[in-house]
């Protein structure tokens, strides 16, 4: 399908309607989040991140990231997703954090 977005930009879509890659990225970061959020919720007790060094969080990626790299070796499904998952979130971590320094975020 082509057109224009009313904006004179140019709405071609060689993938095919509703396949772009935008719409593809939403789609997997929307069925991200609430496992993502679940898990957050699962691990509420240990305290919020707010207060880890980027330091600390970074040795946390490495060490999720070694856990999912040993899930994707084992080949289970469920496993790498939820390795996936945890390394999501020490991302978002270092995100929040910088977030906020950042100066363009008030929350």
């Amino acid at each position: 399908m082509s057109g224009t977005d009313g904006k004179g930009g140019n709405t071609q879509d060689p993938i095919g309607e509703g396949n772009r890659p935008h719409d593809i990225n939403f789609k997997a970061a929307c069925a991200a989040l609430p496992e993502m959020v679940d898990k957050l919720d699962k691990n509420n007790h240990k305290g919020h991140w707010g207060g880890m060094s980027d330091a600390l969080l970074l040795i946390r990626l490495q060490e999720e990231r070694h856990e999912l790299e040993r899930a994707v070796a084992g080949g289970d499904h469920s496993k790498i997703c939820e390795e996936a998952i945890d390394c999501m979130n020490f991302a978002l971590f270092i995100f929040d954090n910088h977030r906020k320094l950042r100066g363009r975020d008030e929350s």
